[in-house]
């Protein structure tokens, strides 16, 4: 009976253990995996980042060649000076998705306005060098859009994963937060981007 009693501890002993190196090797997986989503997060985010610095330089080199646009929109020139300087200043400053795209949403506006002038003015002399820089702002645009909806995508993706359960149990101790959406649009809600 005695020997009964310690093959039986020997099993709990064992079972026990089991039962911990799963637990241990299931957090190590999940905690893998949300690290692997939330880098898709940052990954994505630089992305719109990057592009949204591109067409800012490209609307700044593109608003000197346009003859005679000074006189007709001389605040148009000074509002994309300055959304190129808080943007870059925004980025320096590791500023998060509202602070940015509060200011993505002025570039837009402005890139907007830009291009009303553009279509409004025949009389300003625009050369092909004008015309390429509107159409690269405009193919920008179309990749922000695709770039906007990957982010969103992978911030659904980790957002859902650090929520769930058991997750959600272990992922504000591992140091994991809700991320922000870029724009109101949200996955699966019929907006387009």
């Amino acid at each position: 009976m005695a020997e009964s009693r310690s093959n039986l501890k020997i099993v709990i002993v064992v079972a026990v253990v089991v039962i911990l190196v799963l637990m241990m090797l299931w957090v190590v997986l999940a905690y893998n995996s949300t690290v692997s989503q939330e880098q898709s997060v940052n990954s994505t985010s630089s992305d719109i980042k990057n592009r949204y610095t591109v067409k800012v330089d490209t609307m700044s080199d593109l608003v000197p060649q346009l003859d005679g646009f000074a006189e007709y929109e001389s605040s148009l020139l000074t509002n994309i000076t300055q959304l190129r300087t808080a943007w870059l200043n925004a980025l320096d400053n590791g500023d998060d998705v509202p602070a940015l795209e509060n200011i993505s949403n002025q570039i837009d506006t402005q890139f907007a306005a830009l291009y009303a002038v553009y279509e409004n003015y025949p009389d300003l002399q625009y050369g092909a060098l004008v015309s390429q820089y509107m159409g690269e702002v405009v193919d920008l645009n179309e990749a922000l859009a695709f770039a906007r909806g990957e982010y969103n995508d992978a911030v659904q993706e980790y957002n859902s994963s650090i929520k769930s359960f058991p997750m959600m149990l272990f992922a504000s101790s591992f140091g994991f937060e809700e991320r922000e959406y870029w724009g109101s649009e949200r996955p699966g809600d019929g907006s387009n981007l």
